[in-house]
C-alpha cells in the first residue's frame, strides 16, 4: 500500500454518533449525480453510474456553481486529522445496495501532483475502495484513508447495508 495511509477510530464515539445521526437518520439534503462522466472509465452499466451526493465545499460537477453546506459543522473532528492548506472539494456520496458488489470505474480525483484525497467511511458495510494495483480498503465506519488525489481508484456498492456512505475530501 504505497502512498496510502489508513487510520481507524479517528472520531470519538460521540462525534461519530452525531455525524451518523445527522447524515443517516434525519432529513439530509442528498442530490442525484453521475459517478463517472467519462464513459471510457466505466466498469458498470450506465444504469449503475448514479449516486446521491451532498456537496459540503467546492465546485459542483459540470457547473461553475460553488457550494457551501449548512452542515459543515460536522467536518472539523475529521479535518483535524489532515494537513490542509486549501480545499478543492468536500462531498459525501451515498450508494444504495445492489444484489452483488458493483465497481464503478477507476478514476483520479484531481490530476495536480500535490493534491491529496482522503475518504472518511461513515458506516460499515461490505463495499470498499479499490486502487488500480489491487489494494482494497474495506468500508469500516470511522476509518480515514488518505492518498495522492492522482492515484487511480474506484468505489463500489454494498450488499449488506441499506447504503454505503463516505465523505471525500480533496485538498492541497
Amino acid at each position: 500500500m504505497i502512498d496510502i495511509e489508513v487510520k481507524d477510530n479517528i472520531l470519538s464515539s460521540d462525534d461519530l454518533e452525531h455525524l451518523q445521526n445527522e447524515m443517516l437518520n434525519k432529513p439530509f439534503p442528498w442530490y442525484i449525480n453521475e459517478i463517472l462522466t467519462d464513459e471510457n472509465q466505466l466498469l458498470c452499466s450506465f444504469i449503475n453510474n448514479y449516486q446521491l451526493c451532498h456537496h459540503f465545499i467546492g465546485e459542483l460537477e459540470h457547473s461553475s456553481f460553488t457550494s457551501s453546506s449548512t452542515f459543515n459543522e460536522l467536518l472539523p473532528p475529521i479535518i483535524e486529522h489532515m494537513r490542509v492548506v486549501s480545499w478543492k472539494r468536500i462531498k459525501a456520496n451515498l450508494l444504495y445496495p445492489t444484489s452483488s458488489i458493483i465497481k464503478h470505474g477507476f478514476h483520479i480525483d484531481h490530476d495536480h501532483p500535490n493534491c491529496i484525497a482522503s475518504i472518511f467511511y461513515v458506516n460499515s458495510n461490505d463495499g470498499y475502495t479499490e486502487f488500480e494495483d489491487g489494494t482494497r480498503i474495506e468500508s469500516v465506519e470511522n476509518r480515514l484513508v488518505t492518498f495522492p488525489a492522482n492515484l487511480k481508484h474506484t468505489g463500489t456498492t454494498c450488499t449488506d447495508s441499506p447504503f454505503r456512505v463516505v465523505i471525500n475530501f480533496n485538498y492541497f
